[in-house]
């Protein structure tokens, strides 16, 4: 495992989400109760790669980061 690969996804993920700050709603687009029911992941026996841990996440929280 590439030690920087994380880190390389947060940091694109950050700069896709500033570059479309402009289209982003000031608020909310999922309730809590879809946001909490979004971030459920199965735990694995042999646990998962941190990029696709953290890719779950970036997907999953799609509706409740808001624009400024």
């Amino acid at each position: 495992m590439d030690h920087y690969s994380v880190l390389d996804l947060t940091v694109k993920a950050a700069k896709l989400w500033l570059e479309n700050l402009d289209n982003r709603s000031v608020a909310n687009t999922k309730s809590l109760e879809e946001l909490r029911k979004a971030l459920f992941l199965k735990l694995e026996e042999e646990g998962q790669r941190p990029e696709d841990v953290l890719q779950y996440l970036i997907q999953s929280m799609d509706g409740g980061l808001l624009g400024i």
